[in-house]
Order: structure tokens, then sequence, then C-alpha cells
């Protein structure tokens, strides 16, 4: 796939092996930090919630400053965070291969 890619586009892909190690720390230091919501999601979603209605930011936004509406907005968007994480680690994955495959 790179090698296709590569010839396509016309540039040839480098990747130093310091920088899929980058995201995979990175990647761990975003679920170390957030090790709450994956023992209670739902007490997380409900914090999350909280701040995000105490925010002016989030109000200046079009934000409805009720607990119990952003509650619901977060809920109904929660599938999006497993998916973001499962698409950031392929991409990792294959930073990685690439870049093993370059040594």
């Amino acid at each position: 796939m790179a090698g296709m890619l590569s010839s396509v586009l016309g540039v040839q892909q480098r990747i130093p092996i310091f920088v899929p190690l980058v995201f995979i720390g990175w990647g761990l230091m975003l679920a170390y930090v957030n090790r709450g919501a994956f023992k209670d999601p739902d007490g997380a979603l409900r914090r999350m919630a909280q701040v995000r209605a105490n925010s002016r930011t989030v109000r200046l936004l079009g934000g409805s400053g009720d607990p119990a509406r952003e509650y619901e907005q977060l809920r109904r968007g929660r599938w999006m965070y497993p998916v973001v994480a499962v698409v950031y680690s392929v991409i990792v994955l294959w930073m990685l291969v690439v870049a093993i495959r370059q040594l």
C-alpha cells in the first residue's frame, strides 16, 4: 500500500521510528488521564456535562447551559469515542509497520 501510494503521489515516504513511538506514548497518556471514564463511563459523561453546562465558551457556541441537556448530547455522541480510538490505533500501527520496514 505504501509503495503504491508513493508511486501515485510521486513522493517517497519516510517515517522515523520515533514518530509512532511518540503517538503511542500520547495515546497511553490519554488513556491514563481518562482511566476513570473506563471504570464509570456514565459518571464521566455526567461530569463532562456539568463542566460543559458551566462553561461560558460552550454557551457562546450554542450550548444550553443545562446539565441534563448537555448530558443527553454527550450520550448521543458516545459511539464516537471507541471509533476514534480504533482509527487512531490503526493509523499508529500502520506508521509503526512502515517505520520498522524502513530500518
